[in-house]
């Protein structure tokens, strides 16, 4: 039984009111966790390197502007608390992506109804990182977009070790926004079940094609679905164009209540044996461009800030 994660990530705006509409719209569709990213500006480490100009593989973000758009976009140890009580009523897990070591310990403390939490594809590699959210949470979700097949096998030695730590989820993920379907690589999926006791994905495809690598990948047997998920116009924030709406994840949940032939004879009739192919095929890695240059930029983006002044990251 596959279970949905809405990734509400940045598309409420700093609006408490459109943050609450959401959690409620995605509940009603069929998801199963709400998230939300514990992003705070202040983390945002400036690195000279990405100051340059974009490049044709990246498009970098000058620190000063980001910080500048992030600082309204954070939410508060008391906005979480909101958040959290806001999922409960609405009857939805909620849960979070930490990005730092010091904002993993503040939300740890927190009440969250299930112990659990997402840690991004850039922090798959971040060992100590890891390590200690084990020891916080019962059950961690992780993200493998930004890793080389050595990291993974890794990580599950990692994880296999901690014996806090009650389950984990390796999910796959392409980062690179959109993902098209040439780059889905979702044969990825049944590859990570060597590594980790259930699978899931992380999809960012493009409003051409919204929902068919996750149809996809419930047909493939992943248990968890995660998806950027938005109540206003796809063109009125950043993260719209790989976001899908409540219709959509109604969709997505009905599909995934199909038995597998029911679903193999949907997909072939809606989206033709060439699309499905291309679709059903390779487990490789990283090997695109954008995804090393998204590696190189993400990873290290966000940093605690030690009483020195230097940057605490999340792999020392």
């Amino acid at each position: 039984m596959t279970k949905f994660i809405v990734e509400l990530c940045q598309n409420h705006g700093g609006n408490k009111d459109v943050l609450a509409k959401m959690i409620k719209s995605a509940s009603i569709a069929g998801a199963e966790y709400a998230k939300i990213q514990s992003i705070y500006s202040l983390e945002l480490t400036e690195r000279p390197e990405f100051e340059m100009p974009s490049t044709p593989s990246f498009n970098y973000r000058p620190y000063e502007a980001e910080l500048n758009r992030l600082s309204n976009l954070e939410l508060s140890i008391e906005d979480h608390k909101w958040f959290i009580d806001q999922c409960v009523s609405a009857g939805i897990t909620p849960l979070t992506t930490a990005f730092t070591k010091r904002t993993l310990q503040g939300i740890s403390k927190l009440q969250w109804p299930v112990s659990i939490l997402k840690i991004a594809s850039y922090d798959s590699s971040s060992y100590p990182f890891i390590t200690q959210a084990s020891s916080l949470f019962d059950h961690l979700i992780i993200s493998t977009g930004a890793s080389y097949n050595e990291e993974i096998a890794h990580l599950n030695t990692i994880l296999s070790s901690q014996s806090s730590l009650q389950s984990y989820t390796l999910m796959h993920c392409v980062t690179k926004y959109p993902t098209t379907i040439q780059d889905g690589r979702l044969l990825r999926i049944p590859w990570l079940k060597q590594y980790s006791p259930s699978v899931g994905f992380s999809d960012h495809s493009g409003r051409r094609y919204p929902l068919f690598l996750s149809e996809c990948a419930v047909y493939l047997g992943a248990e968890y679905i995660e998806r950027h998920f938005t109540i206003l116009p796809f063109d009125e924030t950043k993260d719209g164009p790989v976001s899908i709406n409540a219709d959509e994840l109604a969709s997505l949940v009905e599909f995934s209540d199909l038995s597998k032939p029911e679903q193999l004879s949907y997909l072939q009739r809606t989206y033709g044996a060439e699309l499905l192919n291309t679709a059903l095929s390779y487990e490789d890695g990283m090997s695109t461009i954008q995804e090393v240059a998204a590696r190189n930029y993400y990873r290290g983006r966000f940093a605690s800030l030690t009483t020195s002044g230097s940057y605490d990251y999340n792999w020392l």
